[in-house]
């Protein structure tokens, strides 16, 4: 069987933040912990223990990628961190962006899913170790 990836179930869209000058695309995380998908189905259980799925989409909404950013420069976790505090860029939460997914290559429309916790070391060393992005969609290739 040929290898599936997020790509395949994501509808194209475009990102709210579509700037080239700075962009999530330009500093890629080191690591994607994992990938989990979102379905809109409703699950009702009967008292005879029958299980009724009722599915409201064709398939997976969003997929949630909890992405570490270590061992990076303080430039660079500088950039992150003030591209999601930045209210014109990805305003924490409320914007979406492209992002480049570092293990398939592909680009994606996501957003910030988590708060950033910057954990600070060496003045030339910092990390952002765990970080969620909701993956709304893709870019076409």
């Amino acid at each position: 069987m040929a290898d599936k990836e997020m790509y395949d179930y994501l509808s194209t869209i475009t990102a709210d933040y579509t700037s080239t000058s700075l962009n999530m695309t330009s500093i890629r995380p080191q690591d994607v912990v994992t990938e989990e998908s979102q379905w809109n189905q409703e699950i009702r259980m009967g008292s005879d223990g029958s299980v009724e799925v009722v599915d409201l989409t064709s398939g997976p909404i969003c997929f949630y990628c909890n992405v570490k950013f270590n061992h990076k420069s303080s430039s660079d976790i500088g950039t992150v961190y003030d591209f999601y505090h930045d209210t014109a860029k990805a305003n924490a939460r409320a914007n979406t962006f492209q992002w480049i997914h570092p293990t398939d290559g592909h680009t994606y429309v996501a957003r910030f899913w988590s708060k950033i916790p910057r954990t600070l070391g060496r003045p030339s060393y910092q990390a952002l170790p765990s970080i969620t992005l909701r993956v709304e969609g893709r870019i076409a290739d």
